[in-house]
């Protein structure tokens, strides 16, 4: 049986690991900036290990999204950032759920988002990578000539 047809394309894998590393900034941002909530944020490397393979899962699932030129990129790189945001936020903290015997903390994810976007620094940080990431997309897609 030939399984090549599953194997992560060249952009799927830089992006992924370009969004694993956005994760692991934003993560950062949201212990330092991250509003009302931060202070129910995990303690130690492990949320940050967390974030940073949520955001990774996220971005191999969304890849497509990103690197599209003209201004409707600009669009689905924005509606891209919002999806893998969700997504890696409810992947890492199944994680961190999972390594305390539980998994019920997907939804707290979400609830540090909402927390980390009452500060204007962690949005600003956030919305700087995500534009960030998008660019890189664009330059990964035309060394490699993919078609948006």
């Amino acid at each position: 049986m030939n399984l090549s047809y599953l194997k992560p394309s060249h952009l799927r894998l830089r992006l992924a690991g370009l969004t694993a590393a956005a994760g692991g900034i934003v993560s950062v941002a949201m212990v330092l900036f991250g509003g009302s909530t931060a202070r129910f944020l995990p303690t130690g490397d492990g949320f940050h290990v967390a974030a940073v393979l949520g955001a990774g899962l996220a971005g191999l699932a969304l890849a497509p999204t990103f690197g599209r030129p003209g201004w409707i990129g600009w669009i689905i790189a924005a509606i891209g950032a919002v999806g893998a945001t969700l997504i890696g936020a409810m992947a890492g903290s199944t994680l961190i759920g999972l390594a305390f015997g539980q998994i019920t903390f997907t939804g707290f994810g979400l609830v540090a988002i909402v927390g980390a976007a009452e500060n204007p620094v962690a949005v600003l940080i956030w919305g700087l990578t995500m534009a960030a990431l998008h660019v890189e997309a664009g330059r990964v897609r035309q060394r490699l000539a993919i078609s948006p």
